[in-house]
């Protein structure tokens, strides 16, 4: 029986892939009314890296943010990125832009990377493997440069411009205060949304 459950797992896992991802609006957006957004992958549209070569070291999936002229399929109140990474070869060493005024966090599905970090790539280097999560510090470069470890790697990216607000959370709810918490969760109890 064991066997049977683990092959249905990773026919599920090939054919069913999600990520279920929720911002935080700036204040002046907090009380928009909250939204879904389905996405199919028919609508994410891909960019090859490097840009106009030939060989291709990875297809960066973009569904929500944007690279190259591109805009991904999610809609967003403020400037923020998530991005689906496919890294097919080991070894390859690919720079992945990314905006300089951007928080960045990358987390591994599958496979494993090495984060080489400092000017040029030369500094501090982070190996991770899957479901490892690096959170990156602004440090002016436009390039996020990793080294793949493992063939058919995929990473997750996301982040976006800092939103420099306060920020208070508890529950399912994230405000700027805690005064706004206690008025969402009277809001919610009243039926308001």
């Amino acid at each position: 029986m064991k066997n049977i459950i683990q092959k249905i797992s990773l026919e599920m896992e090939a054919h069913w892939r999600c990520a279920n991802y929720g911002s935080i609006y700036p204040k002046k957006h907090k009380m928009t009314k909250p939204r879904y957004q389905p996405i199919l992958k028919e609508q994410i549209p891909s960019i090859n890296l490097p840009f106009g070569e030939e060989e291709l070291l990875a297809t960066v999936r973009l569904i929500a943010g944007e690279m190259a002229n591109t805009s991904g399929a999610a809609k967003t109140f403020s400037p923020v990125q998530m991005w689906d990474v496919l890294l097919p070869h080991a070894g390859a060493e690919v720079d992945i832009p990314y905006p300089a005024e951007h928080n960045c966090v990358v987390f591994v599905r599958r496979g494993g990377v090495e984060i080489l970090s400092g000017e040029d790539g030369v500094g501090k280097i982070s190996l991770l493997g899957p479901q490892d999560v690096a959170l990156m510090h602004l440090d002016g470069s436009h390039n996020l440069r990793v080294r793949v470890e493992q063939p058919d790697t995929s990473l997750l990216i996301m982040g976006g411009e800092p939103i420099n607000e306060p920020i208070a959370a508890q529950g399912p709810f994230v405000m700027n205060t805690f005064d706004e918490i206690r008025q969402a969760n009277l809001d919610y109890m009243a039926g308001k949304f």
